[in-house]
């Protein structure tokens, strides 16, 4: 049940003491860097890796590839975001990036130049769904006329570029519908094709123009959730779409994501769970029709889907480790 892809590399701060701060190519205002104080010394943020420790940064990424490990690199400034890219160009030489897959997690602050060396050098990214709208003021403050920058990131996927969905999930965010590092996937799935937020009493933080001009479709945003996540780890024949001898594990929705208004993807919950072939959830009060239900692990994917579609639901893929097949449950082997 456990494997181990590849290694992870932390190559600027992100913002906390201790850690510094995103390293930049353009400076933090004045005003900023009095607020960073206990944070970083530097206009440019943090470069962990830089001056006489770059030599030693290749290395490391050259020999984790070699070992046949994937690097996955804390990468938020656009300096950071260059540096990984010098990595992952000299790791690789001329083979293909397919091979090895190494990605940036998070991309916060990507420079548009740096777009074209992401679909050339065929990286992978990480990527939040759930962008924090509500504070969207906060980039011009921090990042002055290139706060647009942090936009950036949603362009990826719209250019044939490897993104898997991001939660960085942490306890804080249990509850709080603003919180952006929520692990509810229906709310990073409706920020991924809105780019809002929804406050506790239901008011929408609506996005700017520099935030939604990268659109981000239902289709591609579950494909992001899906698969990309299962390619992202070297799982993609075995996970991450509905197929002939896949893992058989699923969720039932009331509505589909396709065909709903953009803003009701934030509602939608699971009435069905199902793992490894087994039934492992039903919402209370929700009354599942046997069998309907168990044609599932007897008919093709298609039957199953046809099935279901005819009875109200749709079947979506839950997650990028958790996907659909025609595998029949323990109980039938």
């Amino acid at each position: 049940m456990v494997r181990i892809p590849g290694i992870k590399i932390f190559v600027d701060g992100s913002f906390q003491p201790g850690r510094g701060a995103w390293a930049v190519s353009t400076p933090y205002p004045p005003e900023i860097m009095e607020e960073l104080q206990g944070v970083t010394d530097s206009e440019y943020g943090d470069l962990y890796w830089s001056g006489s420790g770059k030599e030693e940064f290749y290395s490391i990424v050259h020999d984790a590839q070699t070992a046949g490990f994937a690097v996955a690199f804390h990468a938020m400034g656009d300096r950071a975001i260059g540096g990984v890219l010098d990595a992952i160009e000299y790791a690789l030489g001329n083979e293909s990036n397919s091979k090895y897959r190494h990605q940036i997690q998070h991309t916060s602050y990507l420079r548009p130049r740096l777009i074209d060396r992401c679909i050339e050098l065929d990286t992978l990214h990480s990527v939040r769904g759930y962008f924090n709208t509500h504070d969207q003021w906060v980039y011009p403050y921090y990042f002055n006329e290139t706060y647009a920058w942090t936009a950036n990131r949603y362009a990826l996927p719209g250019l044939d570029v490897h993104v898997y969905l991001e939660t960085d999930f942490d306890w804080g965010s249990l509850g709080n519908r603003l919180a952006s590092r929520t692990i509810n996937p229906f709310l990073q799935l409706f920020g991924y094709v809105t780019r809002s937020t929804v406050a506790e009493n239901g008011t929408i933080y609506r996005p700017e123009e520099w935030l939604s001009r990268h659109k981000i479709s239902v289709e591609q945003a579950l494909k992001i959730m899906t698969i990309e996540g299962a390619y992202s780890v070297f799982q993609e024949e075995v996970l991450g779409t509905l197929e002939p001898g896949k893992f058989a594990d699923l969720i039932i929705l009331p509505d589909s994501p396709l065909k709903i208004d953009p803003d009701d993807l934030k509602d939608l919950e699971v009435l069905v769970t199902m793992v490894g072939g087994e039934i492992e959830y039903i919402k209370e009060g929700f009354t599942l029709i046997e069998d309907q239900f168990s044609t599932l692990h007897t008919k093709s994917t298609s039957d199953t889907q046809s099935n279901f579609l005819t009875s109200g639901f749709t079947i979506v893929l839950i997650s990028a480790v958790i996907v659909l097949s025609t595998r029949k449950s323990k109980k039938e082997e």
